[in-house]
């Protein structure tokens, strides 16, 4: 079975978990369900998912392209914030979001597997994301603090470990076959960082969303915020190891 036929049938089963729970969430309200944005999320992860696949396939230079493409997007996703919104610590997180996302690309040219290294992080990285929704909605009681983020749960972020400690497992045991368990520490704290940051930086800007470009996603900038995190660290957890 090819590596592409691999990866989507398990999008596939995951997409289809994933909107049961969403709907379980709702108590199976499908109007609910429709208001709440969620159904174009879920939606929406059919065409990223495709082009995903069709990116690994097709080599590193769409790769690169296509992180560039949404490299520039979020450059202008946050300049069309209000100028009156905007302040330092927007400035550091922008800093932060792109020194983080363009890890991939180093990723890609510099170390070895970097296909199968990228396989771990992506799907992680969405499970990460996934799983820290739902716990944080389903179980959440106890708040982080109001300097972080009140609106979020440590149980959620206790579910964005968890979630990435499962895609980890998921595609070392289903696709690749191979691959150092402990990815998940970077991947989930990463990706827990990542989303924090990112959900301060649109508070301070008093905005929802980024742009509305990805339907349910929040734009570029929302959809890749956990991305930008965990590339970063788990570039450099993986150049530690090879130092070794």
């Amino acid at each position: 079975m090819s590596l592409n036929l691999k990866l989507t049938i398990l999008f596939s089963v995951l997409f289809v978990i994933g909107s049961f729970l969403t709907l379980l969430l709702y108590r199976f309200d499908i109007e609910k369900f429709k208001q709440s944005g969620l159904a174009k999320k879920i939606a929406m992860w059919v065409p990223i998912a495709a082009v995903f696949l069709l990116t690994i396939s097709v080599g590193p230079i769409l790769e690169i392209t296509m992180f560039a493409f949404v490299f520039c997007i979020s450059i202008l996703e946050f300049y069309r914030v209000d100028t009156t919104k905007k302040s330092k610590e927007n400035l550091i997180y922008l800093l932060f979001f792109l020194v983080g996302f363009s890890h991939l690309i180093l990723i890609r040219l510099f170390l070895p597997d970097s296909i199968a290294i990228l396989l771990f992080l992506v799907f992680s990285t969405v499970v990460s994301d996934i799983c820290g929704f739902f716990l944080g909605k389903t179980i959440g009681r106890h708040k982080l603090p109001e300097s972080i983020n009140s609106s979020k749960s440590w149980e959620g972020v206790g579910g964005q470990i968890l979630g990435a400690f499962l895609g980890v497992l998921l595609i070392k045991y289903f696709i690749v076959l191979d691959g150092n368990v402990l990815m998940f520490l970077p991947i989930g704290l990463g990706s827990t960082i990542g989303d924090l940051l990112n959900s301060r930086a649109k508070r301070i800007a008093g905005i929802k969303d980024w742009s509305n470009t990805l339907p349910g996603h929040g734009g570029f900038t929302d959809r890749f915020s956990s991305l930008a995190g965990s590339s970063l660290l788990l570039f450099y957890f993986l150049i530690l190891n090879l130092i070794k």
